[in-house]
């Protein structure tokens, strides 16, 4: 086929999807150790997950939320060495909380116009715990703060109020309603991270050339509102097992598809793979036509199996979180709610998540999204956001 007319569909005709949001791929501000425990989060989520359902990541969100427990490991323990097997590292936990921050921090440096990636953590102990003095000084050299100690777990509503206050305010609005149930009154610490991100396009879709189409799930198909834009700037890759795509918002940050050659749960089983094929190969900016569906997703999803399955598994059992102070031991739940919206204009996504404990030549290349994939949104190649696409619109 002529490489000027070859076509690589990710849309009509196709299955479930995988979607992620990353930042873009920058030499000086890619974290490998950042990536890796976002892939690895990504991949316990998916295999726990109904395969029927979007799921949808953001690791900043989760990471965040479970790394201020975390301080609070005994040293030497499995708690501690699951989480610097999840990052690839044998740094102490204050070490790697600090540079997850330092990550983010360097990644939220964004001046362009309209466009805006924002982090947030928060820590409540209880009234109940006499809070360890070596912890406090801990958190505060990987968060550089404090935890909010002294919190009323006991008055459950008002407890329930002050988080979803927390999670809404930290995402703009977007993710009013976090915890639809209060926590028990007899919770010693909550934890929480939130990642809220928003930018145009650099190249806006028209409006008027969105046209319905069809995409593709497993064989079933489910109408869709399909953005088009001919000659739009972007990134293409083809190789044997996938076609990946990219295209620009404001700020650095990148939208981008990996649609697979095969099925969705290989690619996801591949992600590390797949992501380091795609730095190495280095797309220049070409000439695109976009066939892209506007995405409207939103989760709500207990976190508290692929916790327990994946390589955090240590963090939810045994006592080795008794550094934080008296009577705490282990992460009991874990719940994330997201919003993800990719439109004509351009994307915004929001996340929250909360874990608890008791005591070359330009050629013009065609792009269609219609089918699974792996979708997102990126900045300088640290994970924001991970999505497995299986319906382009609605909550699970």
């Amino acid at each position: 086929m002529n490489k000027m007319s070859r076509r690589a569909f990710l849309g009509a005709g196709a299955a479930a999807g995988l979607s992620l949001a990353l930042p873009m791929a920058a030499a000086d501000d890619f974290d490998p150790s950042y990536e890796r425990a976002s892939v690895r989060l990504f991949q316990d989520m998916y295999s726990s997950m109904a395969r029927d359902k979007n799921v949808v990541l953001a690791p900043g969100a989760v990471l965040g939320a479970v790394l201020q427990p975390a301080v609070g490991a005994v040293r030497g323990s499995a708690s501690e060495r699951a989480v610097q097997e999840l990052f690839g590292s044998s740094a102490d936990l204050t070490v790697i909380g600090n540079r997850f921050l330092r990550t983010f921090g360097s990644l939220m440096n964004v001046t362009a116009k309209g466009a805006l990636l924002k982090q947030n953590v928060e820590m409540w102990i209880s009234r109940d715990v006499r809070v360890s003095g070596d912890f406090v000084q801990r958190y505060k050299a990987a968060f550089g703060g404090t935890p909010v100690t002294g919190f009323d777990f006991k008055s459950r509503a008002q407890a329930m109020q002050s988080i979803n206050r927390w999670a809404s305010d930290s995402t703009d609005g977007k993710i009013p309603q976090l915890l639809r149930n209060p926590l028990p009154g007899d919770t010693a610490f909550a934890a929480g991270g939130a990642t809220y991100f928003k930018a145009p396009w650099v190249t806006a879709f028209d409006p008027s050339l969105t046209r319905d189409a069809d995409f593709t799930v497993e064989g079933r198909t489910i109408p869709v509102s399909m953005m088009y834009a001919h000659g739009m700037k972007g990134k293409y890759i083809e190789s044997a097992s996938f076609t990946y795509a990219a295209i620009a918002f404001e700020g650095e940050f990148e939208f981008f598809a990996i649609k697979p050659s095969g099925s969705l749960d290989k690619t996801v089983t591949d992600l590390s793979s797949v992501l380091l094929e795609i730095r190495r190969a280095d797309a220049f900016p070409q000439s695109l036509t976009i066939q892209l569906p506007r995405l409207d997703l939103a989760t709500q999803d207990d976190l508290t199996e692929s916790l327990q399955s994946g390589v955090l598994g240590p963090l939810m059992k045994g006592q080795d979180l008794s550094g934080i102070g008296g009577g705490v031991e282990h992460i009991d739940a874990g719940v994330q709610a997201t919003m993800f919206r990719i439109d004509e204009k351009g994307g915004e996504a929001a996340a929250v998540a909360v874990v608890s404990g008791s005591k070359g030549i330009q050629f013009n290349r065609e792009f269609t999204l219609d089918r699974d994939a792996v979708v997102g949104i990126a900045r300088r190649g640290n994970p924001i956001f991970l999505v497995a696409l299986r319906s382009p619109t609605g909550p699970n």
